[in-house]
């Protein structure tokens, strides 16, 4: 297991998430971020991908965009285990023809958004969750997005704040090199549609 902790001057906090089952998607990851300049720093490392995906805000990375992404019938990648009903809500919102590629661990989730150097790697257009879910396990996929230029937000298209509560009520959606907002405006309320 390969744990990173990075130094970020003043003030730095790393997370860690342990494989907790032998799902081949399952992740680890170490994510720094220093609260006085809202710094970013992230690595994911993966049991069964031989690669660690590495982004620092204006500092590099070894991932990177894809060079296109499918807006209008995108595949998909949701939580295998938390499900809730981010199927419905994927085809009620980009139809029929959208592809669902359930998956767990968040960080292989987002790696599925990006080019990496694993070919075996599945390859998402966004990545949807639809009921709770703790900020440790996203923030390193946020970290690499953000760096990147990619967006995480609520499904109400609201910025994640690391502080206060240890999880989102209210889902999420990550995409990158996509008009995030127009696919937040295109999702359905789900507070309406009672998805908890």
């Amino acid at each position: 297991m390969n744990i990173l902790l990075l130094y970020l001057g003043k003030k730095a906090f790393c997370f860690r998430k342990k494989r907790t089952n032998n799902s081949m998607e399952e992740d680890i990851f170490s994510v720094s971020l220093d609260i006085f300049t809202s710094t970013l720093k992230c690595v994911i490392n993966g049991y069964y991908v031989y690669f660690s995906a590495w982004a620092m805000v204006d500092g590099g990375s070894n991932v990177k965009a894809r060079t296109s992404y499918n807006e209008k019938t995108p595949r998909i990648v949701v939580s295998r285990s938390h499900s809730g009903m981010v199927k419905q809500v994927a085809l009620q919102t980009f139809g029929n023809q959208t592809t669902i590629i359930p998956a767990g661990g968040a960080g292989y989730k987002v790696l599925a958004l990006l080019d990496v150097p694993d070919k075996s790697q599945e390859k998402a257009d966004l990545y949807i969750h639809v009921t709770y879910i703790k900020k440790w396990d996203i923030c390193a996929g946020n970290a690499i997005l953000k760096a990147l230029g990619g967006h995480m937000t609520t499904l109400s298209g609201e910025e994640i704040s690391y502080t206060g509560s240890d999880g989102i009520e209210g889902g999420l959606l990550a995409s990158i090199s996509m008009n995030h907002q127009a696919l937040v405006r295109k999702l359905p309320d789900l507070e309406k549609t009672g998805h908890k």
